[in-house]
């Protein structure tokens, strides 16, 4: 009987020292570790301090610890045994972010026809051009942009649309108005040109007149000039000087557009004075009373003596 005792006290004796129960404040011996100089057990579903009691186990000492005192691998330590074991922390399995895409839906450059131009939600842009083409490039590479690349233009206004969708679906719409104007002539020909009433000949932009005028300066001359586009003008430039006789004048053209094209004239002029006209007429008059005076001779003679009567009778009255 007493063997049997001697049996029982010895069983109880060595549960005891491989396990003390949570209920009295111990810890189990196999969940032992030590790590940074402190030594811990494992109770349930959380860690205590362990601290050495007079028999062969440990006392749960201070507050629970929830997550592992001796994370970020294995802790080598020994058991009241005295072997050793490696303990290894249960490894979690990594959570998965997902990234959060952009929603970037902005525009870095717009180029039309080559030139890049300010960005704006509505834009206002003006050309002469038929034709425009476009480029985008957009902020956000993993954004995307949808418009045509080349556009044909209509006399008046014209609206393109750009349409941007982030990496996260949202858009935006930017919009160009395009005012297309008429293009403007660059016609710079002379159909007729007349100085004081001559009309200049021409050869290219090298003209040629003769004037009748005595021209002093460049006021004299008086310029008619009708070019083949009505919305061009013609403009007197200079006048030179060489002789009496000879003179250049410079005119010029300014097209609709703003083209300009000089042209050269060589004036000539007729030699006419007053003087002249006054000796011709003379003698034209004095052929005339000798011509008339011989016909009375020859035809009417007595129309003759009456007109020295008269003279003589004029002499002596005077």
């Amino acid at each position: 009987m007493k063997k049997v005792r001697y049996v029982i006290i010895f069983v109880l004796l060595m549960i005891s020292w491989q396990t003390v129960y949570a209920t009295s404040g111990r810890l189990s011996n196999d969940s032992i570790v030590t790590c940074n100089g402190v030594t811990y057990g494992h109770h349930s579903d959380h860690w205590h301090v362990a601290k050495k009691n007079n028999g062969p186990g440990y006392n749960a000492v201070g507050n629970a610890i929830y997550d592992n005192p001796c994370s970020g691998g294995s802790s080598e330590s020994a058991n009241n045994s005295g072997s050793t074991y490696q303990y290894t922390q249960p490894q979690q399995a990594p959570k998965v972010v997902e990234p959060v895409k952009s929603s970037d839906n902005s525009l870095k450059e717009i180029l039309i026809n080559g030139s890049a131009i300010t960005i704006q939600d509505s834009i206002q842009y003006e050309t002469e051009e038929e034709t425009l083409t476009l480029n985008v490039t957009t902020t956000d590479v993993k954004a995307t942009a949808n418009y045509e690349s080349e556009y044909d233009l209509n006399i008046g206004m014209n609206t393109i649309e750009i349409k941007v969708t982030a990496e996260d679906g949202s858009e935006k719409i930017y919009q160009i108005h395009v005012q297309r104007n008429k293009k403007k002539s660059n016609n710079t020909n002379i159909i007729k040109l007349v100085l004081n009433q001559s009309e200049v000949t021409f050869d290219n932009d090298k003209g040629h007149v003769v004037l009748y005028d005595v021209i002093k300066n460049k006021q004299d001359i008086k310029m008619q000039c009708t070019a083949e586009d009505v919305n061009a003008k013609c403009e007197m430039d200079q006048w030179e000087k060489k002789d009496n006789i000879h003179s250049t004048l410079t005119i010029y053209v300014t097209a609709e557009d703003g083209t300009i094209r000089y042209y050269t004239i060589e004036i000539e002029v007729e030699e006419t004075s007053v003087e002249s006209i006054l000796l011709f007429v003379g003698l034209w008059l004095l052929a005339f009373v000798f011509a008339l005076y011989y016909y009375y001779k020859k035809n009417k003679p007595e129309v003759i003596e009456k007109w020295k009567e008269k003279i003589t009778k004029k002499d002596s009255n005077a």
